[in-house]
């Protein structure tokens, strides 16, 4: 292996500057004349707007609605059959729909002044009824999101295959009725925007802490009603994404607006409070679910009705069906079964839309299938795990398509799961769950699986019909006079490390020194264009494009350095940064020095491209990787008081060639404590007039450090048939399985009290609640 290449636990590049306090966040851009702004949000959940009155000392510091001319609203519409559109607008048009949408936006040289302003703007509301759970909403007379829908089902989709074989054939059904809760992502880094004009170049340049700067730049045009050309978005460091940083905001297109109607900068930067009250927007799920095993516990189907909280409006560019949609798809895991039938609901509520959050619909339906499998298991008298070994797809099978089409490209997943077992103890606890504990607590061992999708390209979102449709991801790469190389991509890094990994990968084929190679992002004038950093694809897609990039590169050097060796091209090598041929060699540094400065010593038939070149990428099967993993958690829990401690959390991974396992460790780390909070902490909580219950970090529970126990890894590295070196996304994964693995050990601890949880988070109260209702005390 080379040390400084693929598969090397390379330190970040990147963190030098973090750590110095050297980064530059949008928070940390000051421009001449800038101004900030604040939003007045709704402070019901819907109403109609009857008046707003505005002082006429602030009225040329305040924008509503009505000032914005020629501004089209957001639009997020799939191609799928049965979906209803909704509009998202700037700023409130007649009505609003969940509490903290923008109704005005007021500037002043100060945030502190701006919300002042805000403070003393007066409006009239006729409050509506509210829809605030997803289950009413679906029922007849429900209230209406929007009135023309007449229901509030953005998008109803239906699978079946064979569901009617499967009843004559089954011995054993469990059925369970599962949710999980809505959940705020919680960047350390907030939203934030900065708009102004850039005269010179007649363009309207907006930075913003986004995942996708090309998608914005695309939206803001079609918004603004503005050439792409007239439109450059720049996305500087970002304080994490995780999906919150995936999509168009109102608040984008109300300052871009803003700006260039007053000629000057503006800045938003959204707050903790805004952050929860208005971003409350994922995970919300239900499922009323069924499964299907033989006597001897193999798996024989599925049967499943979910339904998710999509929100009030449909989010650019993934739309509001993006989780619903995949729940069908995605639902059978890792599991090979003959019978399947799935129908999802995709629902408005009037609370905020919802956004794709790391593991997008995954994280919930690993939560209902594994745990519904530990129920089968329970009832059937076996081992979980050994009723998961059972049914799981075989290693032989691979490539294999499993029963909703999804093209799994290589691993060993029984092996996977006997690694966490055997890394957990799962004997040894067995044995001390036996003999019980001597403080009355209860230990449980619960183990759940997944597989995630990643780098999926134009095959799989062709047919939905949003906004974007990815293809081949590009890469600029050019060498400079001296030798350095600069490798441009349209991508964003947002905590996943691509200035190293995308260097590793330069490094291994063209031997320039980490030290030597920068990587330009988040800048629709320098980058080439991408849909951005989504879906786990950037070691895939913008690892293969920089690969393609500097093998076109590599070919050209050499080239060169066998004209100016006055060697054959059959003798000419390169390796760690020089061209060699016999005795022989020549740096890359001198052979771009002689390109820039010395034409006059190349060959009159050098190929005029010169060394720098733009290509594209795509897997060789666009259909995705398949990386997965097996989670194992042991808990201890407290039936008195419901408290839960983790003992160990065990993760076996394979997430194919790792380009640098060091960065993967902290993708995994972080996700698995994002995942202990959906599991025991995370939950936004709306009361009946659809106001959130959590306005601050008091209320709101995100896990720390005390939280989040040693968490040990195992790797497996099973390359991926379709990949350049083999790698697969990986960077969701690890917040995929926790809310299973844990759930599953905690309804593992309190089986013999004969209670079960089947809501995430599992709370101390929920606990309680369990235990007393399996006595047969009243709540």
């Amino acid at each position: 292996m080379n040390q400084e290449g693929i598969g090397a636990r390379l330190p970040r590049k990147e963190d030098g500057r973090y750590l110095r306090g050297q980064g530059e966040f949008v928070g940390d851009i000051h421009l001449p004349r800038m101004q900030e702004v604040a939003f007045l949000r709704s402070p019901i959940a819907h109403a109609r707007i009857r008046s707003i009155r505005i002082a006429p000392a602030f009225r040329d510091r305040v924008f509503v609605a009505d000032d914005l001319k020629g501004v089209s609203a957001i639009r997020a519409d799939t191609a799928l059959a049965g979906f209803k559109s909704s509009v998202q607008p700037g700023l409130a048009v007649d009505k609003v729909r969940h509490v903290g949408e923008p109704i005005a936006m007021c500037i002043a040289p100060t945030r502190a002044e701006a919300e002042d302003i805000a403070a003393q703007i007066e409006i009239d509301f006729d409050p509506l009824p509210v829809v605030h759970d997803m289950l009413e909403a679906r029922q007849a007379g429900a209230p209406l999101v929007h009135e023309a829908w007449g229901d509030n089902v953005f998008l109803a989709t239906d699978i079946d295959v064979k569901f009617a074989a499967l009843k004559s054939k089954a011995a054993r059904a469990v059925v369970r009725e599962l949710r999980t809760s809505r959940q705020v992502m919680s960047p350390l880094e907030g939203r934030g925007v900065v708009a102004y004009l850039d005269t010179r170049l007649d363009q309207l340049v907006v930075i913003s802490a986004t995942q996708q700067p090309h998608i914005v730049r695309s939206g803001l045009a079609e918004c603004l009603g503005l050439d792409e050309g007239r439109i450059r978005v720049i996305s500087p460091d970002v304080g994490g994404g995780f999906g919150y940083k995936g999509v168009l905001l109102a608040e984008e297109v109300a300052l871009a607006w803003a700006t260039r109607r007053l000629g000057h900068p503006l800045r938003w930067i959204e707050d903790r409070r805004e952050n929860l009250t208005a971003g409350a927007n994922c995970r919300e799920h239900h499922y009323r679910l069924t499964a299907y095993a033989d006597h001897d516990g193999r798996l024989l189907g599925l049967d499943c009705e979910a339904t998710v909280d999509a929100g009030a409006y449909s989010t650019y560019p993934f739309s509001a069906c993006l989780e619903a949609g995949q729940i069908a798809s995605i639902l059978p895991g890792v599991y090979d079964f003959p019978h399947y039938r799935c129908r999802t609901y995709s629902v408005a509520t009037n609370k905020p839309p919802i956004l794709p959050y790391r593991g997008v619909a995954r994280t919930g339906v690993c939560f209902a299938l594994e745990l519904t499998l530990d129920a089968l298991a329970r009832d059937l008298g076996i081992e979980p795990a050994d009723l998961r070994m059972r049914s799981l797809v075989r290693p032989e099978q691979m490539p294999f398509d499993n029963i909703t089409k999804r093209h799994f490209d290589s691993g060993n997943y029984p092996e996977a799961l006997r690694q966490a077992i055997d890394a957990v103890g799962l004997a040894a606890l067995r044995e001390r769950q036996r003999r019980g504990e001597p403080d009355g607590r209860l230990i449980g061992v619960g183990n759940a699986m997944y597989s995630e999708q990643a780098g999926h390209g134009t095959s799989v979102y062709a047919g939905w019909g949003i906004p974007f449709v990815p293809g081949y991801e590009q890469c600029h790469a050019r060498f400079t006079p001296d030798g350095g190389l600069e490798l441009r991509i349209g991508a964003h890094s947002h905590g996943q490390g691509l200035e190293t990994t995308l260097s590793q990968v330069a490094h291994a084929i063209l031997g320039v020194p980490h030290d030597r190679i920068k990587l330009i992002h988040g800048d629709t004038a320098q980058t080439p264009y991408s849909t951005g950093t989504w879906g786990s694809r950037c070691a895939i897609m913008s690892g293969g494009a920089v690969a393609a990039a500097c093998e076109q590169l590599a070919t050209r050097v050499k080239r060169l350095g066998t004209a100016l060796l006055q060697t054959h091209p059959d003798e000419v090598r390169l390796a760690d940064g020089m061209v060699t041929a016999g005795r022989g060699r020549i740096s890359v540094t001198e052979i771009a020095r002689t390109w820039y400065r010395r034409p006059q010593d190349l060959p009159a038939d050098v190929d005029p491209g010169g060394l720098e070149v733009t290509t594209g990428y795509k897997a060789k099967r666009d259909t995705g990787t398949f990386s997965y993993a097996a989670h194992a958690a042991a808990v201890l829990v407290d039936p008195e008081t419901g408290a839960v401690d983790i003992l160990d959390y065990v993760v076996v991974e394979d997430g194919g060639v790792l380009l640098n396992p060091m960065i993967v460790d902290g993708q995994i780390h972080g996700g698995v404590a994002q995942g202990i909070g959906t599991a025991l902490y995370e939950e936004m909580r709306f009361n009946a007039d659809g106001q959130p219950l959590s306005a601050s970090l008091a209320d709101y529970l995100v896990p720390g450090a005390t939280e989040i126990p040693s968490i040990r890894v195992i790797y497996m590295q099973t390359p991926s048939p379709y990949t350049r070196f083999g790698q697969k996304g990986l960077g969701e994964g690890g917040a995929i399985a926790p809310p299973a693995a844990i759930v599953n050990a905690i309804n593992d601890a309190l089986k013999g009290l004969g209670a079960e949880i089947l809501v995430s988070p599992v709370t101390p109260d929920r606990i309680v609640a369990a235990i007393r209702a399996a006595r047969g005390c009243a709540p």
